[in-house]
């Protein structure tokens, strides 16, 4: 679905769900609760009486309605792992960042199994992966935190709960995961995805195919095995595609990408067009630090 609003920008005060996509769709992204940047949030956008006031469940409902508009991206995937929410563009812009990066690659076993049984049935849920690993939910839930931090995988769909002989609906929700390869498919408009070589990304999982076409294997990823994007790295002097162990950031912390810092940067930029008082360390620690504090951080937001 989409929304056909007309509000007075995205600084008018959240109410609905439409003013909540508009802002989202004006900013490019924003989590959902305040953080180390003032005013960068759904939560210090929305009047306190629509958040969590009394019966009145504002934005934690409303983002139902974005989920489900097919616009927006929604997971725990800026800030270190936090709820938040981007447009398809800054999300794409953003899997390419972290694709890019060796840290931000799934590790064996639970992590592996899950991304394994989501690809095969689409989807997922917190109950089926717990069954699946005979894990805990909490432990399932940091899983899910880290996979949706390397964007391999996004909220798919999230369904209200009604409970109670009345079938009264207190805010409890039901979320599904799946990849963002397949919940935003068409990549014809995003140039930074189109460059990755899918075919000649490193194996990830069992039938040596790239999760979500990026190079998934460790030894390839740093030696050079799939190169993401035209050349180029986060570092000074770094050469064409993956670095072999080389010049990525700084020296010799693992292969990156020319792609990479381009999305990196694009993202930069957009924050800094709402927000130009946000300096590197802040916008570094709202899409991930890149694994050395070597890198410099204001070159790759001015590339």
């Amino acid at each position: 679905m989409s929304f056909d609003i007309h509000i007075q920008g995205p600084s008018a005060p959240i109410r609905n769900a439409e003013a909540m996509y508009q802002a989202v769709m004006e900013y490019g992204m924003l989590p959902l609760c305040s953080n180390h940047l003032p005013g960068f949030s759904i939560e210090e956008m929305t009047p306190r009486e629509y958040w969590f006031f009394e019966d009145e469940l504002g934005p934690w409902d409303w983002k139902i309605d974005l989920v489900q508009s097919g616009d927006i991206a929604y997971g725990k995937f800026l800030l270190g792992g936090k709820a938040s929410f981007a447009t398809v563009e800054c999300y794409r812009q953003l899997m390419q960042y972290r694709r890019s990066l060796p840290k931000y690659q799934p590790s064996e076993g639970p992590q592996q199994q899950a991304m394994e049984f989501i690809r095969s049935h689409g989807s997922a849920s917190v109950r089926e992966l717990r069954s699946l690993l005979g894990m805990k939910k909490g432990q399932v839930d940091a899983l899910l935190t880290h996979l949706q931090m390397d964007t391999l995988v996004v909220t798919g769909d999230i369904t209200r709960v009604y409970r109670g002989a009345d079938l009264h609906y207190n805010g409890w929700q039901n979320s599904s995961f799946c990849t963002p390869d397949d919940l935003f498919d068409n990549t014809d408009d995003f140039p930074f995805l189109r460059r990755l070589p899918r075919d000649r990304a490193g194996a990830a999982s069992g039938d040596g195919a790239g999760a979500g076409g990026f190079a998934g294997g460790s030894s390839e990823a740093a030696a050079g095995g799939a190169a993401f994007g035209p050349g180029g790295a986060f570092g000074d002097g770094a050469g064409a595609g993956a670095a072999s162990g080389g010049a990525a950031f700084g020296e010799g912390a693992g292969a990156a990408s020319g792609g990479g810092a381009e999305a990196y940067a694009a993202l930069s930029r957009t924050i800094l067009s709402h927000f130009p008082g946000a300096t590197p360390r802040d916008i570094a620690r709202i899409l991930g630090y890149p694994p050395t504090p070597r890198l410099s951080l204001r070159k790759m937001q001015n590339r």
